[in-house]
């Protein structure tokens, strides 16, 4: 048992103690033991906000998250969804997790491994991330989205296609990379 789990229960057992010396002097132990369980577990909750706000602020050192990788990392290590909410919250407030830069850091290292906009769009929604704010950071001109298209190709393929083979090859890997079908015919010309 951990320390934080164990503490509320000896403070427990030491108040049990305490109320049956106190029966022997004629205090009401029922009473006495309804203030102590309620303080038990008030300490108890205190307990695991604390050890949420731990998870959560270590896994911040590491990256940047969005608050529903957070609270499914606090739920994945037992902590109940709405104190796991609470928690990320709170850091909110303090600056300390920030959906705006999460949602910066991310679209930026997915653009420099080569991603489109589809992708990184679907990859924020599954995290979480509400459209508003993707939409403000994943708006760029179709002149930006060729570039990176042509860029991923050049650095897969090396050479431009030379059948409708190559053609179909080299459009499946942009596809996969969430590249759109206009910056596909953009990039890689029209070869029915």
């Amino acid at each position: 048992m951990r320390r934080s789990e164990a503490t509320p229960h000896l403070r427990l057992l030491r108040h049990h103690d305490l109320a049956a010396s106190g029966a022997a002097h004629g205090f009401d132990a029922s009473l006495h033991d309804a203030e102590l369980a309620a303080q038990a577990e008030s300490d108890l909750r205190v307990d695991r906000s604390i050890e949420a706000r731990q998870i959560a602020m270590r896994a911040l050192a590491n990256r940047e998250h969005s608050r529903g990788e957070l609270v499914d990392k606090l739920e994945r290590k037992g902590i109940d969804r709405d104190l796991a909410h609470r928690a990320v919250a709170q850091l909110a407030e303090e600056g300390l997790q920030s959906e705006d830069r999460f949602v910066e850091s991310f679209v930026r290292s997915r653009i420099e491994r080569g991603y489109g906009p589809i992708l990184i769009r679907q990859e924020l929604r599954q995290r979480e991330v509400a459209d508003d704010t993707i939409d403000e950071h994943l708006t760029h001109e179709q002149g930006f989205w060729a570039g990176r298209a042509s860029r991923a190709l050049e650095k897969r393929f090396k050479v431009a296609p030379d059948s409708r083979e190559d053609w179909g090859r080299q459009a499946r890997y942009l596809a996969r990379r969430g590249f759109s079908a206009d910056l596909i015919y953009a990039c890689l010309g029209d070869q029915r």
